[in-house]
């Protein structure tokens, strides 16, 4: 008669006889593995309860502190090399915090303590943590001067921050080391590409900034030679003539003359058009005939048009003194205008109002300024 070995039974925690599902094989063995004596890795970090809760877990944890200093550190170190293999950045903090805990033992082995330093600047590297970096790396080479690891790592860092000099002099000291090093020879070449790139470009810029200057100076003179007379700030009711804008004058480098942005005011509708270059050169009539071309939509009398619109800038005779307007004949050109002694160009942006002859606003409007 054979004898049968003894069975496993899987039941629920509750007990046989609660009319509960009994736990499948699978669903056992990952119950008993929880059990800190079955335990295969020591749990993660928020996976588990706090000691008190757990007796025998907490025992298991105090045994990484058991053992020499040089014992606990290795142990530390272990555990950071492998959470640091995870590359996550989770993995990346744990394995920060172990190699933290190793370098605190201040073990007698100091190349141990040295490649933490080494390896905790590898995870911050991953995290960019240049200046944690560059600490790490100093405090290993305090201990090792020919520390290869912590060189290299080092320039990189300081590729990082745009420190190419102390990039290149770390490379350098880690071949006189290591002459045969691929990672450092690497660094090296990419460190070098990097400055001239950052010094080509930083004297592009030194030469935009001198051609900058030359331009505004060629521009000042252009504008004294004209006349022009400029304010920041004006005491004109028509706050739509003080709209922002990037367009500025310039001079064109080919014929020298000065490209105007013009503000064209309609205050009968309270509209404006802006031109962005307006030549010097051109006449007013140039540039009417262009925008009424086609009726305004704001316009439906079609009132405004090239032979039924009049233009006007506003002046102030004294600092003190109402504002008084001035008729603009269609056939100047703006440079004329910009030369008359009683015109401003306020926020750098010539401004003009325009007005219907037909109807009855324009009468009421230049009342207001005879008043």
């Amino acid at each position: 008669m054979a004898i049968s070995g003894p069975q496993l039974k899987y039941r629920s925690d509750d007990g046989p006889g609660n009319g509960s599902a009994r736990k499948t094989p699978d669903e056992f063995l990952a119950e008993m593995l929880k059990s800190p004596l079955f335990m295969q890795e020591m749990p993660k970090e928020g996976e588990v309860d706090d000691a008190e809760a757990n007796p025998t877990l907490a025992a298991l944890q105090s045994l990484a502190f058991e053992g020499s200093p040089t014992e606990v550190a290795q142990n530390f170190k272990n555990q950071g090399n492998d959470s640091f293999r995870e590359g996550t950045k989770r993995g990346y903090r744990n394995a920060i915090k172990f190699y933290t805990q190793a370098i605190a033992q201040d073990c007698e082995d100091h190349e141990l303590t040295a490649t933490c330093y080494v390896n905790r600047a590898a995870v911050n590297l991953e995290l960019q943590n240049y200046r944690r970096v560059l600490n790490d790396c100093h405090a290993a080479l305090q201990i090792n001067p020919k520390n290869v690891k912590a060189l290299y790592r080092s320039a990189r860092a300081c590729r990082a921050l745009g420190k190419y000099e102390e990039a290149l002099e770390c490379c350098r000291w880690a071949l006189e080391f290591d002459p045969a090093n691929a990672a450092v020879k690497k660094e090296r070449q990419a460190t070098e590409a990097q400055q001239a790139a950052a010094e080509a470009k930083q004297q592009r810029e030194v030469e935009r900034a001198a051609a900058e200057a030359r331009e505004q100076a060629l521009l000042t003179e252009a504008l004294r030679e004209r006349n022009v007379r400029l304010s920041a700030s004006s005491g004109s009711s028509h706050v739509w003539e003080n709209a922002d804008t990037e367009h500025r004058v310039h001079r064109d480098s080919e014929t020298g003359r000065l490209i105007w942005p013009v503000f064209f005011m309609y205050p009968e509708f309270k509209e404006t058009d802006f031109i962005q270059a307006f030549d010097e050169a051109d006449t007013f009539r140039d540039h009417v005939h262009t925008m009424f071309a086609t009726p305004a939509p704001w316009d439906p009398e079609h009132r405004y048009n090239p032979e039924n619109v009049e233009l006007f800038f506003e002046y102030f005779a004294t600092p003190n003194a109402s504002p008084k307007l001035l008729k603009v004949g269609q056939n100047l050109s703006l440079g004329k205008v910009l030369s008359n002694p009683r015109y401003t160009v306020v926020n750098g942006i010539p401004a003009f109002i325009i007005l219907a002859k037909t109807g009855e606003f324009r009468e009421k409007f230049l009342a207001q300024y005879k008043s």
